[in-house]
């Protein structure tokens, strides 16, 4: 099954919801495992409420939130446990599960990801100039920090979704879909693969389209 992307109006999400739930129980009566694939950090209609994924030149997504940001984790959080309650088997995650390469371009420049990036430099530093010393020369501390940074988005983000939806059913498996993003953002794929499969047996859809 597809879901749609995040739901803010919580009357929808219900909506949705309930249709997953018919659904499931109708395939699952005729012997066959369910799951859910769907979008990872876009959400409908997204205005403010959680910071954007943007790049270091003041360009953002504006409908993707950032990873990195608690709300939108926690928010997150929430939606995977009541996916988690409508009996589907396996979760799957889209390959917008990314930020270095995002749309062509490089993420995140956010505030959230700014602030943790000077805290681990020790500077006040712009998100422009963060960008050319990152991109400059060889092995340096900002281009350290910014794959630290990222690590830390997509793996707390990942562990975040298994802990919730390990409190409703721990034998959901749930995996990932891998993109251009191997290398870029201090983890890839395989391992946050891992991280969702929690005690479960890992799962992992590689890419097939050529971009």
């Amino acid at each position: 099954l597809t879901r749609s992307i995040y739901q803010l109006d919580k009357a929808a999400f219900a909506k949705e919801l309930e249709g997953i739930k018919d659904i499931c129980a109708f395939l699952k009566k005729h012997g066959l495992e369910v799951g859910l694939w769907g979008w990872s950090f876009l959400v409908k209609d997204l205005k403010d409420e959680f910071h954007h994924i943007g790049n270091f030149d003041g360009q953002v997504d504006a409908s993707a939130a950032c990873p990195l940001d608690p709300k939108f984790k926690e928010f997150v959080g929430n939606y995977a446990t009541e996916l988690a309650k409508t009996g589907v088997d396996m979760l799957l995650y889209d390959d917008d599960y990314r930020l270095a390469y995002w749309s062509g371009s490089m993420g995140c420049g956010c505030d959230v990801h700014m602030q943790k990036i000077q805290e681990i430099l020790g500077e006040d530093i712009s998100p422009e100039d963060f960008k050319k010393k990152m991109l400059s020369g060889g092995k340096n501390r900002y281009r350290d920090a910014y794959m630290t940074v990222n690590r830390e988005a997509l793996t707390g983000f990942a562990s975040h979704i298994r802990k919730c939806v390990d409190a409703v059913n721990p034998n959901i498996r749930i995996g990932v879909c891998s993109c251009m993003n191997w290398d870029f953002d201090g983890t890839d794929p395989a391992e946050i693969s891992r991280i969702m499969a929690g005690n479960t047996k890992p799962f992992l859809r590689l890419i097939g389209a050529t971009y």
